[in-house]
């Protein structure tokens, strides 16, 4: 059986990098990169345009999610 590891939600956006501040809206993405599964959390923005193909060269995006940051405390 293959094992996959998906990455924990990050504090930051993939894309633009710009920090998520507490209890910000941004979205997730459970995607297929070169036939492995990775995860992208992305700014409002950055999923928009990437929505409308303008940034998923070669990635299959399997499914979405909308999700709030929250620093661990």
């Amino acid at each position: 059986m293959m094992e996959w590891k998906i990455a924990r939600k990050a504090g930051a956006c993939a894309k633009c990098e710009c920090s998520f501040a507490e209890d910000e809206a941004h979205l997730s993405l459970l995607l297929l990169r070169a036939d492995e599964p990775a995860r992208l959390d992305l700014c409002q923005t950055c999923f928009a345009a990437r929505s409308a193909g303008e940034d998923a060269a070669g990635e299959i995006d399997l499914y979405w999610w909308r999700t709030h940051f929250h620093a661990h405390k």
